[in-house]
């Protein structure tokens, strides 16, 4: 079959066209780099802060639990220094206590004593509930005083069963007329153990008889 006179029997391939290469200018590397080295200190800045979060955690941790193990020891001591001090307390209370002391006793009987009486002899025995006894000699002017004496001294709640006896005129001397007498009582355990004195008011003064002559 004959080819049309049209038609070529060669051709020449035509080559592929090809687009030119965009080459990256240097502007364009340093921002790329930079970016890089943002994100590499943005990481590695992330990590250290997060580390040193977890560091300071841990330093709290352990300052709490160093603190609370003070606080226990502190409150360990005190309580035992308190027991301490509260035994030591007691001991001298109960010291004091036992302690025979007749201050308070004799500023008692200071101020229930008369002017126109007087106590010679003292003679004090202790029971073993602390109470104590008393046997007193006395003097008192006259028989007026005497009675005034006896009213003070049942007056008074720290002295109980008070008792005056062996009564009599003082006749061995030139002033026969004293009354010589005796005194027992009871003595509340206050008045010898270390009681603090109370304020008693001042023994009044007995009335002096007198005696008019017709």
């Amino acid at each position: 079959m004959a080819i049309s006179p049209g038609i070529p029997t060669s051709f020449v391939p035509k080559l592929p066209v090809q687009a030119p290469k965009r080459r990256m200018s240097f502007a364009n590397n340093l921002f790329f780099l930079v970016s890089i080295g943002i994100a590499a200190f943005a990481v590695v800045a992330s990590g250290l802060v997060l580390g040193y979060s977890q560091f300071l955690m841990h330093i709290e941790d352990t300052k709490a639990a160093e603190l609370k193990k003070e606080q226990e020891a502190v409150v360990a001591e005190t309580l035992k220094e308190y027991v301490r001090l509260k035994d030591r307390f007691n001991a001298s209370e109960q010291l004091l206590a036992n302690h025979i002391t007749l201050s308070r006793f004799f500023d008692e009987l200071e101020s229930l004593t008369l002017q126109n009486v007087q106590f010679t002899n003292l003679r004090l025995s202790i029971a073993g509930d602390g109470t104590a006894k008393i046997d007193l000699d006395g003097i008192a002017k006259n028989f007026n005083a005497l009675a005034v004496q006896s009213n003070q001294v049942a007056s008074n709640k720290n002295i109980k069963r008070a008792i005056f006896s062996g009564i009599r005129f003082d006749s061995g001397t030139e002033k026969g007329s004293r009354i010589l007498f005796k005194l027992t009582a009871d003595l509340e355990a206050d008045l010898v153990h270390g009681a603090q004195p109370t304020v008693v008011a001042p023994a009044p003064v007995a009335p002096v008889a007198t005696t008019t002559t017709p």
